[in-house]
């Protein structure tokens, strides 16, 4: 009979950790973020200071931000923190981190962010000398993005401390509480940047990144009109297309991916068709389409010719691709390597978004890739909301 926890499913955006030795809980969570600040090149920008743990809680300074790490298990719903402290010196973390660990396999989720003044609603000034209190998880907001955005975009000072703005009776402390207190600008900012941003900062970051893609539309003269200015368009998302020339490609096994349904497409290599597919009247061609033949060979020409549907029989589009000698990667090597991870999947699409989309598209699409509903969504968004630009 399987054990519970190996029917335990993790979430998507979990970080699987790669490393010989073995952490405790605390190292773990000081591993993963700083992978999360490395991966999302904020490295210059963010900086770490850590000054003091216990058990289950960690302590540190992100850029001058007291932020406290609350761990709990894969299990839990809820995390526990030790109030004596903040009570005792009068001073609250600003921000609050809660994090999942499994210190067995190396993985940790960061399940989301509470500010210092959200804290204050679960102290019990009732009982103030009670020594810890329990935070459900449903109450963190957002993922680790949420944190780093934090710590990046606002001042330190915009987030107070003080669990009491002097040393105040319990009786005082509820009217200040409840009485309309004057925001300061700083915090003011900082609610306006939880609104803007918030949505955004609530998705997996693959989604919101993955959003940024952009198409470009070819035009294709259609020789059934008579008119020479009636063309139609075309928009190709991949491979990404910066020119109408030849198109240095990055990757041996670009994936295809086209907005419209096709009529016909064919792959040639110098001049000479290796692959070809044709519409019938009930079913057109939908893409994406994995490449289909052989991998990319440096110092080779290849001509993927397209038409779409409402297109003559001669209205082809002419894309020109040749491998990029500089920066040219192997999927099947790459595929290996990254496994059925779905952590260092995720990672790998999300790292070379911006300066390699080829990559990014092609192992988004493997069929190699693990199975993943976070993956699963980002082509849809990939498909229905990138833009196409002429």
């Amino acid at each position: 009979m399987p054990r519970n926890f190996d029917l335990l499913p993790y979430p998507e955006d979990s970080i699987s950790l790669d490393i010989d030795k073995d952490f405790d809980s605390l190292d773990l969570v000081i591993e993963a973020l700083n992978l999360s600040i490395e991966n999302r090149e904020m490295k210059n920008k963010i900086k770490i200071k850590k000054f003091f743990n216990s058990r289950r809680n960690l302590n540190l300074y992100l850029n001058k931000f007291f932020t406290q790490i609350a761990i709990c298990s894969f299990f839990d719903n809820e995390v526990t923190l030790s109030s004596n402290q903040w009570i005792k010196n009068n001073k609250l973390p600003q921000l609050i981190l809660a994090a999942k660990v499994d210190d067995e396999n190396n993985i940790v989720n960061f399940a989301g962010v509470m500010t210092g003044n959200e804290i204050r609603n679960f102290i019990d000034f009732k009982n103030i000398k009670k020594k810890s209190i329990c935070i459900p998880l449903e109450y963190f907001q957002g993922d680790i993005d949420l944190l780093l955005n934090y710590v990046d975009l606002l001042n330190y000072n915009s987030i107070p401390t003080k669990v009491f703005q002097n040393k105040f009776s319990f009786k005082e402390y509820l009217f200040i509480r409840n009485s309309k207190i004057k925001l300061s600008g700083s915090l003011i900012f900082a609610t306006f940047l939880a609104f803007i941003f918030g949505p955004r900062m609530l998705e997996p970051k693959l989604l919101s990144t993955i959003s940024n893609l952009e198409g470009t539309n070819l035009l294709i003269a259609n020789n059934q009109r008579t008119e020479d200015t009636d063309v139609l368009k075309v928009c190709i998302l991949s491979p990404n297309i910066i020119n109408q020339n030849i198109n240095y490609i990055t990757v041996d096994k670009p994936v295809l991916i086209f907005k419209e349904k096709l009529n016909e497409i064919k792959l040639l290599k110098d001049n000479i068709i290796i692959w070809e597919k044709k519409a019938t009247l009930e079913n057109r061609i939908n893409t994406p389409i994995n490449w289909p033949v052989e991998p990319i060979q440096k110092n080779h020409i290849y001509t993927l010719k397209i038409r779409p549907i409402n297109s003559s029989l001669n209205s082809f589009k002419d894309i020109y691709l040749k491998a990029n000698n500089n920066l040219f990667d192997e999927i099947n090597i790459l595929e290996k390597k990254l496994g059925k991870n779905k952590s260092k999947w995720i990672r790998k699409i999300n790292k070379n978004i911006n300066n390699n989309p080829n990559l990014s598209m092609a192992l988004l699409f493997s069929e190699k890739r693990p199975k993943s509903e976070i993956m699963d969504n980002a082509q849809q968004v990939l498909i229905n909301k990138s833009k196409c630009l002429n």
